[in-house]
C-alpha cells in the first residue's frame, strides 16, 4: 500500500507545481529499450514511464536551460518469462535546449535514487542509482508539444552491494506534453 501512495504522490506532484512561476508543462514520456545491457546477456527488459517536469532557469531568444525532476515508475520483463517486476524512483536533470521556431533540440544528463525489484547475476535488487545521458528534440504544436529522446542510462549501487556491475540500457522514447 506504502508504494502505491508513492508511486501516485510522484505523479500527482507536477500538478501542484505547475501552479509556480517558472515551472513548464510536464510531458509523459514512454520508453522502450533498443540496446539491452551490454556487459551480458541480460534478462533485464524494462519499459520505461517517465514524467518529466522542467523548471525554467535561463531563457534566450535561443538558448533555454531547465533544471528538472523526472519521477518515474517502469515495468521491468524477465526475458524468458512472463514475469513483471518494477523500478520506481526520481531523476533530478539539467536540459540545455537550443529552440528554432517551433523545435528544440536538447542535451540532458540526470541522476537520482531508484529502487528495483529484481536482481541479475551483475545487479542486485534494491536501491540502486539511475545515471542517464539523452539528447532529443521536440515540436511544439499551438498547446500541445511532441518529444523524442534517446537516452543511454546506466543503474548502479555505487557499490554498497555486490554484484554490482551494473545494467546499462540504450531507450528510445516518446513524450507528449499540454501547455495547460
Amino acid at each position: 500500500m506504502n508504494k502505491i501512495i508513492f508511486i501516485l504522490l510522484l505523479f500527482l506532484i507536477p500538478f501542484k507545481l505547475l501552479s509556480q512561476h517558472k515551472w513548464e508543462s510536464p510531458s509523459l514520456f514512454i520508453g522502450t529499450t533498443y540496446l539491452k545491457n551490454f556487459k551480458t546477456n541480460s534478462i533485464y527488459d524494462p519499459t520505461l514511464i517517465i514524467m518529466h517536469i522542467p523548471y525554467s532557469v535561463l531563457s534566450k531568444k535561443h538558448l533555454k536551460l531547465h533544471l528538472g525532476l523526472e519521477p518515474q515508475f517502469n515495468i521491468v520483463s524477465i526475458v524468458g518469462t512472463y514475469k513483471k517486476e518494477f523500478e520506481y524512483g526520481i531523476n533530478v536533470l539539467f536540459r540545455i535546449s537550443y529552440i528554432l521556431n517551433n523545435t528544440t533540440i536538447y542535451a540532458q544528463p540526470s541522476i537520482g535514487p531508484h529502487y528495483i525489484t529484481h536482481g541479475t547475476d551483475i545487479q542486485i535488487k534494491g536501491f540502486i542509482f539511475s545515471d542517464n545521458i539523452g539528447v532529443g528534440v521536440t515540436r511544439q504544436f499551438k498547446k500541445l508539444k511532441i518529444d523524442l529522446q534517446t537516452r543511454y542510462r546506466h543503474l548502479s549501487n555505487a557499490g554498497l552491494n555486490e554484484p554490482n556491475i551494473g545494467i546499462d540500457n540504450m531507450f528510445i522514447l516518446i513524450g507528449i506534453g499540454y501547455w495547460f
